[in-house]
Formats: structure tokens, sequence, C-alpha cells
């Protein structure tokens, strides 16, 4: 009912229908209240409503995406990718606003509506950004922290009960 391969008829040259695409790398419940959810294929962000299936209210190539995080409190999606993080106002969806940071994330977690924490790809440095501190399209972190050297940050989580995010590196 939802196909995503339908929509993305061209990659590199190649019909994407013929050869064998990536699967989904990841699926969320839209936080929004729209009666949908979020997918993440290949290098595509979609977004689907359930009362409307025939086609994604939004789908956007973005390169090098590795992961996107959402939250009820904001209306932004968080997007990391290997250029950095980027914000996606979704309220905006035909011009989003995006802002760098300088590393290469591999993982993102909203803490609450201005706080984001990013995981990088081969460095183990954890960093929280408010978004409130934007400065000329560039973004700078509040604080961060290392893991072990030479370590991508897989996936963050944070429990706002406890007031702790949880990091999992390549090593486990």
């Amino acid at each position: 009912r939802y196909n995503h391969s339908k929509y993305m008829t061209f990659t590199n040259n190649n019909d994407i229908s013929s050869s064998r695409s990536m699967p989904i790398r990841q699926l969320e419940c839209d936080p929004f209240g729209n009666n949908g959810f979020v997918s993440l294929i290949n290098e595509s962000l979609f977004m689907y409503d359930f009362d409307n299936y025939k086609s994604p209210t939004y789908l956007n190539h973005f390169p090098r995406i590795n992961q996107f995080a959402l939250t009820t409190q904001s209306p932004l999606v968080a997007l990391a990718h290997t250029q950095g993080l980027s914000l996606l106002d979704v309220r905006e969806v035909t011009n989003p606003h995006i802002y760098e940071t300088t590393h290469l994330l591999q993982s993102i977690e909203w803490i609450n509506d201005t706080m984001i924490a990013t995981g990088t790809q081969s460095t183990g440095l954890i960093q929280l950004f408010d978004i409130r501190m934007l400065n000329n399209n560039i973004i700078s972190p509040v604080t961060q922290c290392h893991l072990h050297n030479n370590v991508s940050t897989k996936s963050l989580r944070y429990n706002s009960n406890l007031n702790d995010l949880y990091a999992l590196d390549d090593m486990g």
C-alpha cells in the first residue's frame, strides 16, 4: 500500500524498481498528530499520512543521511548526515532550513524541545546542541564527551524520567 520505490525511479541513472534497493533503514510514527509515519529509505525521507495513502505528503533526498529524530515538543525533524546536523521545519517542508555542524554524524536523539544529542561516525564524540544558539546557519555544541577513540556511535537514547542519555557504539 505504501510503495516507496514508486517515487524513487532514478538513482545514479539506474532504475530502482529493477535493481535491488536498500531496505527501510528507519521507520517511526508521526509524533505531530498527523496520523501517519516517517521513514528513511536509501537517502530519501518520506512522510506519509494514513488518510492520503496514494502518495507521500513529503519526500526529499538528503545525500549521505544516516538517521532522523522526531519529537512531539517541536515541529523540527533533526537529520544526522555526514555533513553534520540539519533541522527540517515540517511546517515549511518546501523550504527546509538547514544548520550544519562540522562532524560526520551517525546518530541523533532529541533531549527536549531545544536540545539535541548527536553521535559521530568514527571519533567517539557525543555532543549536545541547543538549537536556540544558531549563529549564521552554524550551530555549535553546548557540551561534549568522548567514548573510546575510533568508534562510531550507533544509537543514542534519552530517558526523560531518569535524565540519562544512553549511547551504543560499534564495540557494544
